[in-house]
């Protein structure tokens, strides 16, 4: 009851921070020619990594053991949190299509 509780709060928590932040700045990032095929890619890469997590984590788990497999998880995710920090993040909020793409360019 505990191990559910916790994934049930994990992935509430994850659905309203982190979980939609590539999803809506892909529609942000790219150019509105490039949009669809640039989304479409950056969908396959975004679950093509999903994937790679996931057929690698057993056998990952086997050779680090749970402590240094997930402390490499943290460390992956200290890098999200700094890189969205960092001025390198452009915001987007109130900004139009254009004024984006000048940030970005």
């Amino acid at each position: 009851a505990l191990a559910a509780s916790g994934l049930s709060l994990f992935i509430s928590s994850f659905a309203f921070g982190w979980g939609p932040v590539p999803w809506l700045m892909v529609g942000e990032l790219f150019p509105v020619e490039a949009r669809g095929a640039a989304s479409g890619m950056a969908t396959i890469v975004n679950w093509g990594g999903s994937t790679l997590v996931t057929q690698t984590f057993a056998a990952v788990l086997a050779l680090l053991g749970p402590a240094r497999l997930f402390a490499a998880y943290a460390v992956v995710c200290a890098l999200g949190v700094a890189w969205v920090a960092s001025p390198a993040f452009v915001e987007t909020k109130g900004k139009s299509l254009r004024e984006i793409e000048r940030d970005l360019s």
